[in-house]
């Protein structure tokens, strides 16, 4: 039985603070957690024009790891990171984590029970959902985060409530469909106003 595959994109942009700490944190969860008999799994930094240190951070950490991969795009865009690695990906499952690591790691087990065993197309995280526990966010972001899910909504008529969190999971099939079909920003708004069918 062939095993299924996973590629996690972690968009990245000067992020040598928490760089090296939270893809370390990352890959033991992966080792620890995920059945490497049924799931081949391997992290991708999509390194979108950084700056700092990130770079040979990078350098270092895939010489310890076969199962890590580091991607230099030299333009600016987490859209355009996310395309990039996508496009170059022969995994099943394609999906991107933000560096932070906010969302919490246990949730991955769950997307892929929910892509793999209930045929989902797409799983994303959303911090508004009813059961959601959302710890250290200031009001601010909390504030700006529902005007911006809401315009999305009300304008661009997505039917996922949180557009901004940094957990979204699909089969690569629907993501070559994606970029395809017009997922023509490269910033933030990657994933919006694009309607696939069946």
């Amino acid at each position: 039985m062939s095993r299924t595959s996973l590629e996690i994109t972690i968009p990245i942009l000067n992020e040598e603070l928490v760089l090296e700490q939270n893809v370390l944190t990352l890959l033991r969860y992966l080792n620890e957690e995920i059945d490497q008999d049924k799931i081949r799994w391997k992290i991708v930094v999509a390194d979108n024009g950084s700056t700092d240190r990130s770079p040979q951070i990078m350098d270092r950490l895939c010489k310890g790891s076969s199962s890590l991969q580091y991607l230099r795009i030299d333009q600016i865009g987490v859209g355009l990171a996310l395309k990039t690695s996508w496009s170059q990906s022969k995994a099943d499952i394609v999906g991107y984590m933000d560096v932070d690591l906010a969302t919490s790691l246990t949730h991955i087990k769950e997307m892929l029970a929910a892509i793999i065993d209930q045929k989902y197309d797409f799983v994303y995280g959303s911090r508004l959902h009813q059961k959601a526990k959302v710890t250290g966010r200031s009001l601010k972001r909390e504030v700006v985060s529902r005007i911006f899910n809401t315009v999305l909504r009300k304008y661009l008529k997505v039917r996922f409530s949180d557009g901004m969190c940094g957990f979204k999971f699909l089969r690569r099939a629907v993501a070559d469909r994606l970029i395809e079909k017009g997922a023509k920003s490269d910033g933030w708004v990657f994933f919006y106003g694009i309607t696939l069918s069946r």
